[in-house]
């Protein structure tokens, strides 16, 4: 197998521009899910200790748990739709 960066026999030098597709259009939402990861994660976290002080075992978890979840996708849904609203914006202008 040839390697990623050699260039083809055809003589033509690979392609070195940066991306400018979908990578690069997907990259700013994929830290709004590692946020929402993190915030059903932490929540689930919070119940469990929660279980551990008052002896709920499991509802503080499912609770957390749930939470984390609606609270994580309310904030993913409304950072989502300011940043589908910005890369509307601009690309219509001119």
């Amino acid at each position: 197998m040839m390697p990623a960066d050699h260039a083809p026999s055809s003589g033509q030098e690979p392609d070195r521009r940066p991306p400018t597709g979908s990578g690069r259009d997907v990259a700013p939402f994929l830290g709004l899910g590692i946020q929402l990861a993190a915030t059903v994660l932490i929540m689930y976290l919070v119940g469990y200790w929660v279980d551990g002080k008052l002896g709920t075992y499991p509802f503080g978890q499912v609770v957390g748990g749930l939470i984390g979840c609606v609270g994580g996708l309310i904030a993913f849904a409304r950072e989502a739709s300011r940043m589908g609203d910005r890369g509307h914006d601009s690309s219509h202008e001119n």
